[in-house]
């Protein structure tokens, strides 16, 4: 079963990709039409899938594999960013590379925990530090200092 974004429960017609999902890592919503991207484990990497809204999964999406995932977000405009240990990822859709992210599709960095809000903003956490980029993969310079918020509490990591 699934709830719509106005909160009604309904059912799927069928989960097809059941397989492929030994353990669930991370689930996106696309605010503009209920489809869902889910991430699992998949020996040592990691796959993510998209599945309609009907349940079916998006055969133009396909299957992506990664190695060294960490989580996914979905932006207002329903792309994909990917967080890799090393890297973030943006995809379209259609399961293309989203090329107007970052250096065609890609933005490297070191990259622990993210968090995307309403206004598309977004946000990574490392350790004590609070990063900002747009959703275009740029790095917004005008958020704190340089672009860098630290935060020093004795032992304590920021929470969002």
């Amino acid at each position: 079963r699934k709830f719509s974004l106005n909160g009604e429960l309904q059912d799927f017609n069928r989960f097809q990709c059941y397989d492929l999902f030994s353990e669930l890592l991370a689930v996106g919503v696309n605010p503009q039409n209920e489809e869902l991207y889910l991430a699992s484990k998949f020996f040592s990497d990691t796959r993510v899938v998209k599945l309609q809204s009907d349940g079916y999964a998006d055969s133009v999406f396909g299957t992506k594999t990664f190695q060294g995932f960490r989580d996914l977000v979905v932006t207002t405009d329903g792309k994909l960013i990917v967080m890799l240990y090393d890297r973030l990822l943006s995809f379209n859709s259609d399961g293309s590379p989203n090329v107007s992210f970052g250096n065609q599709g890609v933005v490297m960095g070191n990259f622990y925990e993210i968090y995307l809000n309403k206004l598309d903003e977004l946000f990574f956490l490392e350790g004590k530090t609070l990063k900002k980029f747009q959703t275009n993969g740029t790095f917004d310079s005008a958020f704190g200092v340089n672009g860098i918020l630290t935060v020093n509490f004795p032992g304590a990591d920021i929470k969002v």
